[in-house]
C-alpha cells in the first residue's frame, strides 16, 4: 500500500494532501491555524499551574543501507557514549549515515493521552540564545487532551488521514513505553521499503510537572538525568530567506505570485528563571514533589510573556 498523496496543493504559506476523500491538512496548516487562534488571544494565561506529569524522550530514526550500524546494539553503543561525552547522541548517529529526531513526549498524570513535539537536536541544549527547533506531533497543536481528544482523533482524523498515518495517534500511550526498539523496512512503525527503523529512550517515564499548556506555548519542568529544568517551547512564525528557500517558492518568487515564505517551527529552550533561585517562589524540591503527585503547590502569578 502507498502512503504518498496522489495530488499536493499548493496553498499561500502551505501545501495540502489531496486524497480520494479529500483534502488531509499539513501540519504546516494545522500550526498556521494554532498560531491564527494564538493571537487573537493576545496574551498568555495569567497563573501558571504545578500539574503531575511524565515525560519519555526518544531518539527516532531511519538508517542508511550502508550504514555500519547493522542492529539495535549498535545505535544504543553511539548513545551512551555520546552522552559520556556530553555530545549530542544525534549528531554521533547522523554521522553514522542515518536521520533521525528526537521525539518528547509529555503526558498529565490522570490524562488518556500524552502530547509532545518533534526536535531537531538535543532539547537539554536549548538555551535562550540557541533555542532547539522543533514542530508538533500531529493534531496536537490545535487540540485539547482528555476525551475531546480521543473521540477526535477516533472519528475526524480516521476519516481524513489513511489507516497507517493514524496509526501513532490512536495508540498514543504506546509509544511512550518503547525503550528501545528495531523496526524492520516494511514492518509497523516503518513504512519505508528499504530503511531499517530505531526508537530508543533517552529518558523514560520520568517526572514532570506541567505548568501552563496554550496553542502557541508550553511551560514545563522536567525531572530526567540530562533534561531537567524548567523549559518553555514556543510557536513562531518566521521568513524563510535564502537557502532555506525550495525550489517551488523560490520559482513562486521569481514569477512574482508571492513575495515571502513563512515558516512556523517550535523554539524549545532552558527558561532563564529556575526554580530555587532568588525570583521564584518554590524550590525544585517543591516542584519535584508537586510533579510526583506528593504535595499541592498554589498556582503563582505567571511570568512576563515578552
Amino acid at each position: 500500500m502507498t502512503f504518498l498523496p496522489t495530488q499536493v496543493l499548493r496553498k499561500k504559506h502551505y501545501a495540502v494532501y489531496k486524497e480520494a476523500s479529500g483534502e488531509v491538512k499539513t501540519k504546516a496548516k494545522l500550526l498556521k491555524e494554532a498560531l491564527n487562534v494564538a493571537l487573537k488571544k493576545g496574551k498568555h494565561e495569567k497563573w501558571i499551574d504545578f500539574i503531575p506529569a511524565r515525560f519519555t524522550l526518544q531518539l527516532h530514526g531511519w538508517i542508511s543501507e550502508d550504514s555500519d550500524m547493522k542492529k539495535l546494539n549498535d545505535v544504543q553503543n553511539v548513545i551512551q557514549k555520546a552522552l559520556k561525552t556530553g555530545k549530542d547522541p544525534l549528531k554521533e548517529i547522523d554521522s553514522h549515515k542515518a536521520k533521525t529526531h528526537y521525539d518528547l513526549r509529555i503526558q498529565k498524570a490522570t490524562a488518556p493521552t500524552w502530547f509532545g513535539l518533534t526536535c531537531f537536536r538535543a532539547p537539554w541544549l536549548g538555551t535562550i540564545l540557541n533555542k532547539v527547533m522543533g514542530t508538533v506531533k500531529g493534531y496536537q497543536s490545535i487540540v485539547s487532551g482528555g476525551k475531546k481528544l480521543s473521540k477526535f482523533l477516533l472519528e475526524k482524523a480516521q476519516k481524513e488521514m489513511v489507516k497507517e498515518g493514524i496509526s501513532e495517534r490512536q495508540d498514543r500511550t504506546e509509544w511512550m513505553k518503547i525503550k528501545a526498539q528495531w523496526f524492520k523496512p516494511n514492518s509497523p512503525g516503518n513504512p519505508t521499503k528499504k530503511l531499517s527503523a530505531f526508537m530508543i529512550a533517552i529518558e523514560y517515564y520520568k517526572p514532570a510537572c506541567l505548568h501552563r499548556r496554550e496553542l502557541d506555548f508550553v511551560d514545563c519542568t522536567f525531572f530526567g538525568n540530562h533534561l531537567e529544568g524548567r523549559y518553555y517551547n514556543r510557536l513562531v512564525e518566521r521568513e524563510v530567506k535564502g537557502d532555506q528557500l525550495m525550489e517551488w517558492q523560490k520559482v513562486a518568487i521569481k514569477k512574482g505570485i508571492t513575495k515571502k515564505f513563512y515558516n512556523l517551527s517550535f523554539y524549545f529552550w532552558k527558561a532563564k528563571d529556575q526554580w530555587g533561585s532568588a525570583k521564584t517562589v518554590y524550590s525544585m524540591e517543591d516542584v519535584k514533589e508537586a510533579a510526583l503527585g506528593k504535595k499541592t503547590l498554589n498556582k503563582i502569578p505567571a511570568p512576563s510573556s515578552k
